[in-house]
């Protein structure tokens, strides 16, 4: 008898967990990925004067694929509420190494904290965000929009 299958809840957490999550900066590319360190990101912050981010995006809310042009107009949407907040916000690209879900244009945005960061993702219907603070590992947050399955933290 092979493993017991993955429930829906599992499987989106597990490709939450494999995705990349790639910034391009004048030091190099940078990767982040969930319960890792990122010293490349760390010093991208010190730079900055920052100490903590959150990785956001608004295409394909609940974790459903969308048209390209509705993507854009819900990024162009983020953009701008980022922009109202007087947000500095880099862009990046979520990718999935196993090429089944498409890449998800993305923004880093420097010093948000985790409770703005989940309202704006549950603003933009986002099932999880990324967040964390210089020296520590990247954190996977759920939003509300989360099924009851993956765990909380």
């Amino acid at each position: 008898m092979g493993p017991a299958p993955m429930s829906p809840e599992t499987r989106l957490e597990a490709a939450y967990r494999a995705t990349r999550y790639r910034l391009a900066s004048a030091g190099g590319p940078i990767v982040l990925e969930v319960g890792a360190r990122a010293p490349a990101l760390d010093r991208l912050l010190a730079a900055a004067g920052a100490r903590r981010w959150a990785w956001l995006t608004a295409v394909n809310p609940g974790a459903r694929q969308l048209g390209a042009a509705e993507n854009a107009a819900r990024l162009a949407a983020l953009d701008a509420e980022l922009a109202r907040g007087g947000r500095a916000a880099l862009p990046g690209v979520a990718v999935d190494p196993a090429g089944a879900w498409p890449d998800e244009e993305s923004r880093l945005v420097l010093d948000l904290d985790a409770g703005t960061a989940r309202a704006l993702a549950e603003r933009f219907g986002q099932v999880a965000f990324l967040a964390g603070e210089a020296g520590a590992e990247v954190r996977l947050e759920w939003t509300r929009s989360a099924p009851a399955g993956p765990a909380r933290g």
